[in-house]
């Protein structure tokens, strides 16, 4: 197995796999005398002979270069048991399943004894056609033929293929109820596509590629082209306009999308420049994004090579993977685990911890994600109940230190290949790579739509990176709720509607702590903030030049994603505009103010020092209801008391002035309860500016 070193891109830690812990492929020299059968072709037939066996023993990426050769080699000799093996292997990683099946069980038919790892790889060839009862057989085939020194080597890979067996007999017999589109070649090519994310900032897509971009050179490692960073845009419900990222995250050798935070305003790319490939973040600022910086070594480490990162939406914890060995905090479970880091009260990365046996196995876990929450995390390995290769996994958090037992995500999510960079920016969409008979080459990225259960009949009250029979769908994978939500839209100018770079923070009204901050897409006005479930909130909008907004939202916590859409618009600083105060509160009747109205105290605090020059009257309103005389009283001294909390908190008296109007200006009909709690507000008008 090659070192984490000579690992240069993120692709290639798929290619660590348990067919690597195995004896290479057997390469039997082929005597020349023998091959010949006819003079008439024989050596354009050997010459191709020897132009496929150059590519065959170079590596298995380059297989599919030999294939062309052994083809023409085999219109001259079809009855050498060994060429039929050669090319039933490039087959097999080619993921030309069937024609692999075709060539391996025509070299036994000509010699039983061609190689002795064929009845190996015809079990994979059986394995990855989903003839599992065929290829557990197969295996144990290859086992009664191993010496016992081979056997104590090797048992253990072929126990697991058995196993993956197993599990996938299981999974595909209780199939879930989903559709997995491909994304079309507008995001697909060629070659291989991988870690798609959607950027809930503007609504675009990130991904990574394998396909000839900038860079036209090949790594000399897999002779294929190097990674670039790519984006796609939606238009009208299609993917366009695909790109690449360019400078300064695209470079010169390999960078890889590995991760993007839940508002879409960071960045996590992996970068093949130096050592063993590291971490970078690349935050999005002025319309651009900016120039990666490395996260500190104590999680982007010199010596080991870390491949994937993901981050909760308060930005507090991230999940990483890394092959690093062994310490007293770092325990390896075996290649690459998943790991863990906290920030500390200082913004400070804490040293990072490994997620523990229940997640890492002794083979390799990969590309991880996080729901917004912190309460979810999916994630590919090549153990637990893995059909072959990568399987997606999700678990759940019990406590700060322990995750539920990771379940499958079942077929036809996952497959007898490989799956991974899995992300579901919603409850009911998911997006990851795979490998599937509509695809455009290697690996493709799938959107995935989960249908939920399938009603009953009756009415009740309750490959490694760098066709075959249908089933019967029977169920959907149990979701476990997310318990978190998105609150998303647009930030235009009230007078004109051009789209507005703002900020749009939210605010925990008991706690009075702000969550979470964004800025939206000066271009487009987007926003997309994740919100806590259970939760009473406010919302608070700011752009230079504008009146700030306030609003409150009641998130229910439900085992359901919520997606809220709010489009606001901001009015220009003008003498005579105003804005509601939304989240000042009083208790009924009176005008003490309740401490959830401090967070809007302290936005129209840092709205008087933004505009040093503004004066504003704090309006009080009350419904139509009771005596006018002491409505316009208690609406004056809940003017009032904003302004004295304005006051005390450094703001000068003199700009600011108090007016109780009672029911004077209502904003809309005293005829119902609705109309009548929206008249029972504050407002703040500009007098001077």
């Amino acid at each position: 197995m090659r070192t984490a070193k000579q690992l240069s891109v993120f692709l290639l830690v798929l290619l660590i796999c348990f067919a690597a812990k195995t004896k290479a492929q057997e390469f039997k020299k082929i005597i020349k005398k023998e091959f010949r059968k006819t003079e008439e072709g024989f050596g354009d037939a050997w010459k191709d002979l020897k132009r496929g066996d150059k590519e065959f023993k170079k590596g298995k990426q380059a297989y599919k270069n030999a294939i062309p050769f052994y083809t023409n080699v085999l219109k001259y000799n079809s009855e050498d048991a060994q060429i039929q093996y050669r090319i039933g292997l490039c087959y097999l990683y080619k993921k030309n399943i069937l024609k692999s099946i075709i060539h391996l069980e025509k070299a036994i038919e000509l010699d039983d004894s061609v190689t002795m790892d064929i009845k190996y790889f015809l079990g994979r060839a059986y394995h990855q056609n989903y003839q599992f009862d065929k290829a557990i057989e197969t295996y144990a085939d290859y086992k009664s033929m191993l010496t016992p020194a081979e056997l104590s080597q090797k048992d253990t890979v072929v126990r697991k293929r058995i196993e993956e067996c197993e599990n996938g007999k299981e999974l595909v017999s209780n199939s879930i109820r989903v559709f997995v589109d491909n994304m079309g070649n507008a995001v697909n090519s060629s070659e291989a596509d991988y870690n798609g994310f959607l950027n809930g900032r503007d609504s675009s897509f990130l991904f990574t590629t394998r396909r000839k971009m900038t860079n036209p050179k090949l790594n000399d490692y897999d002779y294929g082209y190097f990674e670039e960073s790519m984006v796609a845009f939606r238009r009208d419900n299609v993917w366009k306009g695909v790109r690449s990222l360019g400078e300064p995250i695209n470079i010169a050798q390999n960078d890889a999308v590995v991760g993007v935070s839940p508002d879409g305003n960071t960045v996590f790319i992996y970068m093949g420049k130096k050592g063993n490939g590291d971490l970078y973040t690349s935050t999005f600022e002025d319309g651009v994004w900016k120039k990666p910086e490395k996260l500190p070594k104590k999680i982007s480490t010199k010596k080991y090579h870390e491949s994937s990162a993901t981050i909760t939406a308060d930005g507090n914890t991230l999940y990483f993977v890394s092959n690093r060995e062994s310490d007293d905090l770092t325990k390896s479970y075996g290649g690459h685990d998943i790991f863990v880091a906290h920030k500390d009260s200082l913004g400070k990365w804490g040293d990072p911890s490994n997620l523990g046996s229940g997640i890492n196995t002794p083979y390799e876990e990969t590309s991880v994600y996080i729901s917004p929450d912190g309460n979810t995390l999916y994630f590919s390995s090549q153990g637990h109940t893995s059909m072959g290769g990568f399987d997606v996994f999700v678990t759940e958090k019990i406590d700060t230190a322990n995750w539920s037992a990771p379940k499958n995500m079942g077929y036809p999510v996952n497959t007898v290949f490989d799956e991974f960079s899995f992300s579901m920016p919603e409850l009911n969409t998911a997006y990851y790579s795979s490998i599937k008979e509509d695809g455009f080459g290697k690996h493709d990225i799938y959107q995935i739509t989960f249908l939920g259960y399938e009603k009953p009949s009756y009415q009740s009250d309750k490959d490694q990176l760098i066709a075959f029979f249908a089933k019967p769908v029977k169920e959907v994978l149990l979701l476990q709720a997310i318990e978190s939500s998105i609150l998303r839209g647009i930030v235009r100018d009230a007078a004109t509607t051009d789209p507005l770079a703002a900020t749009v923070d939210i605010v925990d009204i008991q706690s009075q702590k702000i969550l979470t901050s964004t800025q939206t897409d000066p271009e487009t006005g987007f926003y997309s903030i994740p919100l806590p479930q259970g939760k009473e909130l406010s919302i608070s909008v700011k752009s230079f030049g504008y009146m700030f907004y306030s609003d409150n939202i009641v998130v229910k916590k439900i085992a359901q994603f919520q997606i809220f859409e709010k489009n606001i618009m901001l009015k220009q600083i003008a003498v005579g505009q105003k804005v509601i105060l939304k989240n000042i509160f009083f208790d009924t009747g009176k005008n003490a103010l309740r401490p959830a109205s401090f967070p809007e105290i302290d936005a129209l605090v840092v709205f008087f020092k933004d505009y040093p020059n503004i004066i504003i009257e704090i309006s009080g309103h009350t419904d139509n209801v009771g005596n006018n005389f002491s409505n316009k009283r208690l609406s004056l001294a809940r003017a009032k008391a904003v302004a004295k909390e304005l006051i005390d908190k450094g703001v000068s008296p003199d700009r600011i002035k108090t007016e109780g109007y009672a029911s004077e200006f209502p904003v809309a009909p005293n005829t119902t309860e609705e109309g009548r709690q929206l008249n029972r507000r504050v407002e703040a008008k500009i007098l001077e500016k």
